[in-house]
C-alpha cells in the first residue's frame, strides 16, 4: 500500500496518521518539522514494516506539486497494491496543485485506488475524480470525505462544534480503515456546492492568488522570523522565496536587537494552503489582521 497525502492546516494529517496507526498499529508518523530538522531522515518517503498476513510494507508520501504517483511493474504486484490518496477540499474545490496531482495519475490496469478527502464546506468535484479515474483505468474502491474542523474560528460555538468534528472524523477513519482491510467499496462523498465555482477554483491558480489573498493576506512577523528555511522548503508551490536586504536591525525587546539581512516573502502564486502558518515554529507566519486560528494538533 502506497499512501499519497497533503496536509496544510494539520486535519489531513491527523487522518494520515490515524490510518496509518489503525492499519499497522505502529507509532504515528513523525512530524513533517522534525524530518526537516533530522537531515539523515528522508521526508517524502518513508517505509514502514506491516503485519505480513496483511501488507508486507507500507510506504507514506507528502506530496506536492511535482510529486508523480508511481504504479508496480509486474503483474502480481499490480493485482495486489493499493493506491490511497488524502487530501483537503476548500473554497467549492481543491487546490489548484492538488487537482493536477490527481490529473497526472498514471495509467492503470485495475489498480485499487482508494481517495479520501477532509473537508469543511463540501465541494462539487466527486463526480469529476470518479470520471477521471475511470478513464486512466482504476478500480475505484473508495472515493469518501471527512468532516473535519474550522480552523477560522470566530465564536466560542465554532470552537466547540470542533471538537465534535475532530471526534466524530477519527471515528470514521477507523470504520474507513475497516473498509480497506475487508475490502469493502466505499463511495459516498457529498456533491454540495457550486459546480462552476469548482471548477474554476480547482483550474486555475488565479482565484487563490487574487481574490483569496485580499480577504486572507499572509503576513511574516521578521521579529519572530528565524530565516529557518522550513516554510521555504515546506511550501508545495515554492512559492516562498528569501529576498535579500540591506543589514539592519529590529528590536526583539527594549534590551536586545538583532540584525536582519534577508526577509522571507510570498509570491504571486500562493494557493492559500496555510502549510507555512501551521509548521512556522516560531509562529511568525499569520493572517494580517485575523488571529483567530485554531489549529488542530
Amino acid at each position: 500500500m502506497h499512501i499519497y497525502y497533503f496536509s496544510g492546516t494539520g486535519n489531513t494529517k491527523v487522518i494520515v496518521d490515524k490510518l496509518a496507526e489503525s492499519l499497522h498499529n505502529s507509532k504515528k508518523i513523525e512530524s513533517e518539522s522534525k524530518q526537516r530538522i533530522n537531515k539523515k531522515s528522508k521526508r517524502d518517503n518513508k517505509d514502514i514494516s506491516r503485519d505480513k498476513s496483511y501488507i508486507e510494507t507500507f510506504k507514506i508520501t507528502l506530496f506536492n506539486k511535482d510529486t508523480v504517483v508511481k504504479l508496480p511493474t509486474t503483474e502480481s504486484d499490480q493485482i495486489n497494491h493499493r493506491t490511497v490518496i488524502v487530501f483537503p477540499v476548500n473554497t467549492h474545490a481543491t487546490s489548484p496543485f492538488i487537482w493536477s496531482f490527481l490529473k497526472r495519475l498514471p495509467k492503470a490496469k485495475g489498480e485499487q485506488l482508494y481517495i479520501i478527502y477532509t473537508y469543511n464546506n463540501s465541494a462539487a468535484i466527486g463526480k469529476s475524480i470518479q470520471r477521471m479515474v475511470k478513464r486512466k483505468g482504476y478500480d475505484l474502491r473508495m472515493l469518501t470525505g471527512i468532516l473535519m474542523p474550522n480552523h477560522m474560528i470566530s465564536d466560542p460555538e465554532q470552537a466547540k462544534d470542533n471538537e465534535s468534528r475532530l471526534e466524530n472524523g477519527l471515528k470514521l477513519c477507523t470504520e474507513i480503515v475497516s473498509d480497506i482491510k475487508s475490502g469493502r467499496t466505499r463511495i459516498d462523498y457529498k456533491t454540495n456546492g457550486s459546480k462552476l465555482l469548482s471548477f474554476f477554483n480547482r483550474n486555475t491558480p488565479l482565484v487563490w492568488g487574487g481574490s483569496m489573498r485580499l480577504f486572507f493576506k499572509l503576513n511574516v512577523d521578521h521579529q519572530a522570523c528565524t530565516n529557518c528555511g522550513l516554510c521555504v522548503e515546506e511550501c508545495p508551490v515554492k512559492n516562498i522565496k528569501v529576498k535579500k536586504c540591506k543589514a539592519k536591525s529590529m528590536s526583539e525587546n527594549e534590551n536586545t536587537q538583532r540584525s536582519i539581512q534577508s526577509m522571507l516573502k510570498h509570491k504571486g502564486n500562493c494557493q492559500m494552503c496555510m502549510k507555512c502558518l501551521a509548521n512556522c515554529p516560531m509562529k511568525a507566519v499569520g493572517i494580517k489582521g485575523n488571529d483567530k486560528i485554531s489549529l488542530v494538533q
